[in-house]
């Protein structure tokens, strides 16, 4: 499941993609870095006024940046709030109604990235859960593809990189900011587009095709073994 947190800002930016791009000129194209936290409450934020949760980093893009304190969720469910971010839909008419196997649909969206890559003038990357449908190969409009099957693993996981399987060693979190960075450590001839899309906080489960799930309390959370000391 998805609730309110920085999902806002990227659908902004669907939002002022899909009726300004066009008519940027080269000079004024910004990079877009779009960070999806997965199961965040609203409140689990210093920002937010959390009694003890310390999250310095986020808090500095709220501070210098902007806080949106009255936003909601149309579709709190994951596989719909997925979609509706990146193509600035509704759920009613992007198609993604559940989270069910919805693999084929998935690879029709129009999203924001694919519209970037489709002008020919950015380049795109996905790292991180896509989870419309359990299906981790690459949709389309992406240059640099890293993702994974359905929910995934919170730790060790298998990904799917550009077509291929790689089998990873930590927690998931610091391996799909570790591949995040490589990709904006690259040189990058044109301006980018990184999308984010961390499986954390989600607990570890696994969803069916049909949508039901392996641990129906979805209570087991597997934190960073340094998060536990």
């Amino acid at each position: 499941m998805l609730r309110f947190s920085l999902r806002n800002i990227s659908l902004l930016i669907a939002l002022f993609i899909g009726v300004g791009l066009t008519n940027i000129k080269s000079a004024e194209q910004p990079n877009f870095i779009v960070i999806l936290v997965d199961d965040l409450r609203w409140d689990e934020l210093g920002c937010t006024g959390h009694p003890f949760a310390s999250t310095p980093n986020i808090d500095r893009i709220a501070n210098e940046g902007a806080l949106f304190r009255n936003a909601f969720c149309t579709t709190p469910l994951c596989s719909p709030g997925r979609a509706n971010l990146l193509t600035g839909l509704y759920t009613h008419n992007h198609g993604i109604l559940d989270n069910t196997q919805r693999n084929e649909q998935s690879h029709q969206l129009k999203t924001f990235p694919r519209i970037l890559h489709e002008t020919g003038k950015y380049e795109t990357a996905y790292v991180g859960k896509w989870h419309m449908g359990n299906d981790g190969s690459a949709r389309p409009g992406y240059d640099y593809w890293v993702s994974m099957k359905g929910q995934g693993t919170s730790f060790d996981p298998v990904l799917i990189e550009n077509g291929k399987e790689t089998h990873n060693t930590g927690h998931t979190t610091d391996v799909l900011n570790a591949k995040a960075v490589d990709f904006l450590k690259q040189k990058h001839d044109k301006p980018f587009c990184l999308y984010i899309a961390h499986k954390a906080l989600h607990p570890e489960l696994v969803q069916r095709d049909d949508g039901s799930i392996s641990d129906p309390g979805a209570a087991q959370f597997l934190p960073a073994k340094r998060q536990t000391s």
